[in-house]
């Protein structure tokens, strides 16, 4: 029945919805989220946006939120999440349909590509994006490896211009697909294609100038592992791909262990005769998921990076495909009665992650006590603000900038455009603006420049919120917010 409901007319066009509606998302959340610090320089550099309007990352944000009250976020945010999830969801089953051919295999495919996004984000963010745009890359590259279609081989490219800024997750992604292209006889082949040329000619046409740009007037950026190598030591693997991965699999894992263990070296076997064979298929699979792995952790080891598997996780239908590929027999093997436990389990994981996401949610975001500091920031601060200075993009900084009614310009302190930030502002009504309890370190080393920067104010709220659809009622935690502002007539040399 899920197999004919997915070729169906009007799935086809729900499915055709989805797509253009989650592409208009990744698009507009990179507008809104994007790397600012890229962002300031290009727009510098070339005046667009500049000097009357903030960046535009920015400019989109403040509109959004001017349209939208603050509540409606907090619904437009998780359902955009959620239909990126319904269409990631929904390549999966795509793509097992290429490697299943046990039908309630692919449907626990579906079912794990959510449990394990669920448990790591139901808000709209970056991260998502990646996920989004990841899985649409590898989507049309593998149709276009089977197909040679230019179609396939455009929407690819399409896919891979988006992804590419985000940068260190696409550089590695495509390292690893033109590993799968040499790799395989099928993928080799295509290095005589016409069309894979012509796309080869269209990406390079668009990213040279950009890297061009990024080498010769953005350097810095390009430095930016090694800087924050100096502040992050630590390795993120438990929360961004351990944890995942676990609630994707484990109930599969123990299902099998109870109800099929006999089957579970005969699905081992089989895959390693496989495995053999070195199909395009299986080059694919191994490659996008283990190899991709392991080529994030050379990058890491050799730019001295921090560790974010977080990243990793946008190739989550290889990783699910090839574990239920391995296990297809074991799966085969489960008796209904046993299979519908097993679903049972599955539900209730996700349901037990939804709810714990949602308390998160509800805690995290805290719109009213934001809305309330910041008209307490406007009555402290009545005269006319030139500029918001913060170290990181958030919604508090664009939640600030839509509070005033003479819009001041947003900057983003960073230590690779630091004495760009100092030259602006210099002489402007500026304020400082962090959350916590603490000043951090660039709030130190603006101070040490300009002694005239006021004394630090800290606005401290708490309140009560309910969460799960008004089920649970939980307490929030203070929130936080610490600002100082100063008129920067001459800095301390």
């Amino acid at each position: 029945m899920f197999e004919k409901m997915a070729t169906s007319i009007p799935a086809r066009f729900g499915i055709f919805a989805i797509l253009a509606f989650t592409l208009v998302s990744v698009v507009s959340c990179y507008m809104l989220q994007g790397d600012i610090i890229e962002t300031y320089y290009f727009g510098r550099d070339f005046a667009l946006f500049y000097p009357k309007h903030p960046p535009v990352t920015f400019w989109f944000a403040g509109a959004l939120l001017r349209v939208l009250p603050s509540e409606a976020l907090l619904v437009v945010s998780p359902i955009i999440a959620y239909s990126g999830y319904v269409f990631i969801a929904y390549l999966g089953w795509k793509f097992s349909e290429y490697y299943l051919t046990d039908l309630r295999s692919r449907a626990l495919v579906v079912v794990s590509i959510c449990l394990a996004l669920f448990s790591k984000q139901i808000w709209f963010t970056p991260d998502l994006m990646a996920i989004v745009l990841s899985s649409l890359m590898l989507w049309y590259f593998y149709l276009a490896i089977k197909k040679d279609q230019l179609t396939h081989w455009l929407l690819f490219a399409l896919c891979a211009l988006l992804f590419f800024f985000s940068k260190y997750q696409a550089i590695i992604s495509f390292i690893a697909l033109f590993a799968t292209m040499v790799l395989t006889e099928q993928g080799r082949s295509r290095f005589r294609s016409p069309r894979f040329w012509a796309i080869v000619v269209l990406c390079a046409a668009v990213l040279i100038p950009y890297l061009i740009y990024m080498f010769t007037r953005d350097v810095s950026s390009l430095d930016y592992a090694q800087n924050t190598a100096k502040k992050f030591k630590d390795f993120s693997v438990t929360k961004g791909l351990v944890t995942p991965l676990s609630v994707a699999f484990l109930p599969v894992l123990l299902a099998l262990v109870f109800f099929s263990k006999d089957k579970i070296k005969q699905g081992f076997c089989a895959y390693k005769q496989e495995a053999k064979k070195g199909s395009f298929d299986t080059v694919f699979l191994l490659i996008n998921s283990f190899g991709f792995l392991f080529i994030w952790g050379i990058f890491c080891a050799v730019f001295n990076h921090k560790l974010q598997t977080r990243f990793t996780i946008q190739n989550i239908i290889p990783f699910t495909i090839l574990f239920f590929l391995i296990f297809q027999t074991s799966i085969t093997a489960i008796k209904d009665k046993h299979l519908k436990v097993t679903l049972t389990v599955l539900i209730s994981v996700a349901f037990i992650v939804f709810a714990a996401k949602t308390i998160k949610l509800n805690r995290w975001t805290q719109v009213e006590q934001r809305e309330q500091a910041y008209e307490q920031i406007k009555k402290e601060i009545p005269q006319s603000i030139d500029y918001i200075v913060s170290n990181n993009r958030s919604y508090d900084t664009d939640t600030l900038y839509v509070a005033f009614d003479e819009k001041p310009r947003v900057r983003i302190f960073s230590y690779i455009a630091e004495d760009t930030v100092y030259d602006e502002v210099e002489g402007k009504t500026v304020i400082l603006l962090w959350k916590g309890d603490k000043d951090p370190e660039w709030v130190a080393r603006f101070k040490a420049r300009y002694p005239a920067l006021s004394a630090v104010h800290r606005i401290s709220l708490k309140g009560e919120k309910d969460s799960l659809l008004g089920v649970i009622p939980v307490k929030s935690k203070a929130f936080v917010v610490s600002y100082a502002y100063m008129t920067s007539d001459k800095p301390s040399k």
